[in-house]
């Protein structure tokens, strides 16, 4: 079930955006600073300076999340309006912790550009795979022994 309004008041907000040096469009994003793993959040995605036709966003997502636009149908290429803000809502949700991105390109007169938008689910951390083992040395020195590759 989509997140209600006073969790993601009661959350706060993250905000992101910038203008892409490849298609020229401006995007941002608002999302809940936090949003809970398992649970479908409300996704803001703001996109403005789309100058010629036939400008679109397209979202790419990874494993383990799923997006949806706000009446739950699917996600297929964003027409963005010239010379008009374009706003997008968006329902996401995330199957695993951490810190997860989701992939926004926007085409516009055979140019692209790719923004990241972060999402800090769950704990929000970034989740990191362990390489090595820990020993303690006799001076009571914790180090990482990690196995070298010669070429």
């Amino acid at each position: 079930p989509p997140a209600s309004a006073k969790q993601v008041a009661m959350s706060g907000h993250a905000a992101s955006g910038e203008k892409g040096n490849g298609s020229g469009v401006t995007m941002t994003s608002k999302t809940a600073k936090s949003i809970p793993v398992g649970v479908a959040t409300p996704v803001t995605l703001d996109f403005s300076d789309a100058r010629f036709e036939g400008a679109v966003a397209q979202v790419s997502v990874p494993d383990g999340m799923q997006v949806t636009m706000a009446d739950g149908s699917a996600v297929g290429d964003i027409a963005l309006a010239v010379g008009q803000p374009t706003r997008v809502e968006l329902l996401v949700t995330a199957h695993n912790d951490g810190l997860q991105y989701f992939d926004v390109t926007t085409l516009q007169n055979q140019r692209a550009s790719v923004r990241s938008v972060a999402l800090a689910v769950g704990s929000g951390e970034l989740k990191l795979k362990s390489v090595g083992r820990v020993e303690t040395m006799p001076n009571g020195d914790r180090v990482k022994i990690m196995r070298g590759e010669s070429r």
